[in-house]
């Protein structure tokens, strides 16, 4: 990851974001498909480096099997969820705890989680992301 996090710093920098090498390391950490081709890995965090997220369609919140009305009380469960300190833990146990008593499976709370924090559903992990942007930026 170091050495990863290393080789792509100047990429990054000289596409003129502002990175420092301590967030760099924490993005690679936080994403699983470490392995993946650069390219495909700059696609996937780009969000990590600007300020607002470009738009995206609205109908990316709604989850596979999903519709508005589940989309909406994840909202809700979302806005809870952000009480929580931003650690990996207690937002992932909100999430859960909100999707249970939804009544729906956790992806369907945390795919339009991802999207809205992301602004898409290929992106890596929510929690893990949560913790790099940290609250105020989510």
């Amino acid at each position: 990851m170091e050495d990863l996090s290393g080789r792509l710093l100047p990429i990054v920098r000289a596409a003129e974001f502002n990175v420092t090498p301590e967030k760099m390391l924490r993005m690679h950490a936080a994403d699983p498909g470490a392995h993946q081709a650069a390219a495909r890995r700059a696609y996937r965090a780009d969000f990590f480096f600007v300020d607002q997220l470009p738009p995206y369609d609205p109908a990316e919140l709604i989850p596979q099997k999903g519709d508005r009305h589940g989309v909406e009380g994840s909202h809700a469960s979302a806005r809870g969820a952000s009480q929580c300190r931003v650690q990996t833990r207690p937002v992932d146990q909100a999430l859960r705890s909100a999707a249970q008593e939804l009544g729906v499976k956790a992806g369907q709370i945390f795919q339009p989680f991802r999207v809205a924090v992301c602004g898409r559903k290929n992106a890596p992990p929510s929690i893990e992301t949560l913790e790099v942007l940290g609250k105020d930026t989510t």
